[in-house]
């Protein structure tokens, strides 16, 4: 097969690199891929990733006075416009490796669009976990309860807001929602917090953050237009009434689109030709902006370097 430039009329919908993702790491990657002129396609449903959740970002260099994920995320657009690159913002729904014309390629299929790619980089982040209590569901339906911060919608109906967990997001969360006129509470099922003491210092001292700890939940329901939550603590029932609900206990990869042979490869950390899974997906514990970004310029410079860009060249 041919690989051709995207401005030529021939194979519009193959390219020589497909990055799925569009967070820091995805992002960091098609910039260096921009800058060393190989083609690609960056697809993705929500620009910036979970990076749109943070409340303060403030280990990243550069900004000596933090900056909010949203600024952030904005700040890294306006990258992406004076780069002239453009992402495609659609859902994802199979990735899998076929053989095309005696060449080995890998095909995404998305809801508006299917594509092929020599190089594929995957770089979909992480998922919240659930609670996986009777009501999660059907509250998460009505709006009421909610995993991600960016897209939450204040409303003035609301005066009560939990926040399940007890890691930095939970906690961050917290932090976030503070400018709402609302009283916060964090329910942790252990005793210690998991998040950073900055964070941990943070919530103590803000008069509208209370936590609850030693709490498990049991149920959620809607009763009187309040949330009823039901939950055991220090070996007692006690019910809690909210009008939202927060769940941060914690992300898993995001790999349920891929199909069976790659995700079996993943799970083993097998490595195969011309694959690179980079950014949160990968990282584990070690979930930074800033690692992110360097596995997605790292990936980009091993691309570049493949022997295949070495012959196209020559």
């Amino acid at each position: 097969m041919l690989w051709v430039s995207r401005m030529s009329n021939k194979n519009q919908n193959h390219y020589s690199v497909i990055i799925v993702g569009c967070g820091p790491a995805g992002i960091a990657c098609a910039i260096q891929l921009k800058r060393s002129n190989i083609d690609f396609k960056i697809i993705c449903n929500k620009f910036g990733g979970i990076a749109n959740n943070a409340n303060e970002i403030e280990n990243l260099l550069g900004f000596p006075d933090g900056i909010s994920g949203q600024s952030f995320v904005s700040t890294l657009k306006q990258h992406f416009e004076n780069l002239s690159i453009q992402y495609t913002k659609d859902n994802i729904q199979n990735v899998r490796k076929v053989i095309e014309n005696e060449n080995d390629l890998f095909h995404i299929k998305c809801e508006n669009g299917e594509y092929y790619s020599k190089f594929l980089i995957i770089a979909t982040g992480t998922v919240p976990k659930k609670l996986n209590i009777p009501g999660e569901s059907k509250l998460w339906e009505k709006k009421r309860l909610n995993y991600e911060m960016y897209n939450f919608i204040y409303q003035k109906t609301i005066k009560s807001i939990a926040i399940v967990g007890s890691g930095d997001a939970a906690y961050d969360y917290a932090l976030n929602l503070v400018k709402f006129p609302v009283k916060i509470e964090i329910l942790q099922r252990s005793e210690e917090s998991k998040c950073l003491p900055l964070l941990q210092k943070r919530a103590h001292d803000n008069s509208n953050i209370n936590i609850i700890k030693k709490i498990k939940l049991h149920s959620l329901i809607e009763e009187n237009n309040k949330i009823k939550l039901k939950a055991i603590r220090e070996s007692k029932e006690e019910t809690r009434y909210y009008d939202f609900i927060f769940v941060a206990v914690g992300r898993s990869p995001n790999l349920n689109f891929i199909s069976r042979d790659l995700h079996e490869k993943y799970r083993n950390s097998i490595n195969l030709p011309n694959i690179y899974f980079i950014g949160d997906i990968k990282n584990k514990n070690y979930r930074q902006i800033s690692i992110a970004m360097g596995d997605g310029v790292k990936s980009a410079m091993k691309i570049t370097r493949d022997p295949f860009f070495r012959k196209k060249n020559e």
